[in-house]
């Protein structure tokens, strides 16, 4: 029997895995250089390496960082843990609990059900049920693999009902879009995705910068938030029209319980605490945190410690603290320094030319997007922050957030973790989810890149 042939991605892997470990040998075979340079760039490139292809999955890739860094002493301990110090690993630990708690508690299903089986049967009803139950979900579950994972069970099984058979047109474009509505319009969110986290927290790492709730939501929610929807509601209505062969059956549900009416006065209150926090000054986070510790509380906690213990998704909490902590070995070591330096003297940052400078700064994050996936991006962006504010006379604020605009303009799937989840479990085969994704990609750059920029324009948030 022939021995299967090593695929590209797995040939990609292994080759910039070698160059990692020659960047770690060089300082050994040549005085050249500064070791500790060499080995931040060895074991950020490795690290983004196996985030990028998947070849071992997320956490292992973490931890394997985590033992890289310290043991090639590329960055001191602080900084290579500096993840689990961060606001955003307990804002996300806190949106993991709440998560938990939706779908234990049956309030998931029951808005699933109430936005998305109740639409109608028409092709674009369902479109409008989708992207209606996952901009709910963007506000009260800031997961967006939750989100997916909590979703695609009651899209698919609401497209059995509706005759949707498998690879159908129908079922392919229900499945991407529920996919791509875990990331697209939830960066208008802060809290909502691990990208939006990984930015804040690695800002307020390395520059002592904090972002509030409701600022982000003014700025980014317009845009990247609804206009983003509306796109992705269109596209898929346009790429993907299949009216139901079949009426469903719904069974109209029942009444709320106990645990369901509790966690909705919870994520009430929470909601409106984020909403809020540019006057009560609590950090998003503090408020995630407080929220996910309430569904732990006894004497009837929504999220049991039994629950807690076997279904609590450490993993992302590994992956999310590995992401900042690459950040912050990239600044520490001068990596990120020298990195951004012969970056910026390719690119056309001016104070005279804002608007070129912007788009500039948005095709840079979306180019790095496409080699460190979307949730790695901000890793490799934010250490570049300071020296593009300064050389465009743009707010370090407003640099930092120009980040969303790129790693949420997607170019091809494997980007994007919760749409290879939903490709996955929806069984979708790459080339229409390709198309799809470029599609609203070309939209993205002719629409909603300029609306954006004139949006902040008309904010007064950029020069």
């Amino acid at each position: 029997m022939a021995d299967r042939p090593l695929r590209p991605l797995t040939v990609f892997a292994a080759v910039s895995l070698l160059i990692s470990a020659g960047l770690a040998l060089w300082p050994h075979l040549t005085p050249a250089g500064n070791p500790t340079e060499w080995h931040a760039a060895a074991v950020v490139l490795g690290g983004l390496t196996l985030w990028a292809t998947g070849i071992i999955p997320e956490a292992a890739a973490a931890i394997a960082f985590f033992a890289a860094a310290i043991l090639l002493k590329a960055a001191p301990a602080e900084d290579v843990f500096s993840g689990f110090t961060s606001k955003a690993f307990w804002l996300v630990f806190g949106g993991l609990l709440m998560g938990m708690a939706v779908k234990r508690s049956g309030l998931g299903e029951r808005l699933a059900h109430a936005l998305v089986g109740r639409v109608g049967t028409s092709w674009l009803a369902l479109c409008w049920g989708i992207a209606g139950i996952g901009m709910v979900l963007a506000f009260i579950m800031p997961s967006s693999m939750g989100r997916v994972m909590l979703m695609l069970p009651v899209v698919m099984g609401l497209a059995d009902r509706l005759g949707y058979g498998p690879e159908s047109r129908g079922r392919t474009g229900m499945a991407l879009m529920t996919g791509m509505m875990g990331l697209g319009p939830a960066v208008g969110i802060l809290p909502a995705v691990v990208p939006n986290n990984v930015m804040t927290g690695a800002a307020e790492r390395l520059y002592g910068l904090s972002f509030d709730y409701f600022s982000w939501l003014t700025a980014a929610f317009p845009t990247l938030g609804l206009l983003k929807c509306l796109l992705i509601v269109g596209i898929t209505w346009k790429m993907f029209a299949e009216e139901p062969p079949r009426r469903a059956q719904e069974q109209p549900p029942g009444p709320m319980s106990a645990d369901e009416k509790r966690l909705s006065l919870l994520l009430s209150v929470t909601l409106l605490l984020w909403l809020t926090d540019r006057w009560h000054g609590i950090s998003p986070a503090w408020i995630s945190l407080a929220g996910g510790a309430a569904c732990l509380l006894p004497p009837r906690p929504l999220v049991p410690m039994a629950a807690f213990n076997e279904k609590m998704s450490h993993g992302s909490l590994y992956y999310i603290a590995g992401l900042m902590g690459l950040g912050a070995v990239l600044s520490s070591s001068g990596v990120g320094d020298r990195l951004g330096n012969a970056l910026l003297t390719l690119m056309p940052l001016s104070a005279e030319h804002p608007a070129l400078s912007w788009l500039s700064q948005v095709v840079l994050t979306t180019v790095i997007a496409l080699g460190a996936t979307v949730p790695g991006t901000p890793a490799i962006m934010t250490p570049m922050a300071e020296a593009m504010a300064t050389a465009t006379g743009a707010s370090l604020t407003m640099t930092l957030m120009t980040q969303a605009v790129g790693y949420s303009s997607v170019v091809l799937p494997y980007q994007v973790p919760p749409l290879i989840l939903a490709m996955q479990l929806g069984g979708v085969r790459m080339k229409p989810a390709a198309r799809y994704t470029l599609v609203l990609l070309l939209l993205t750059v002719v629409l909603i890149w300029p609306t954006t920029y004139g949006w902040w324009k008309l904010l007064a948030l950029l020069p």
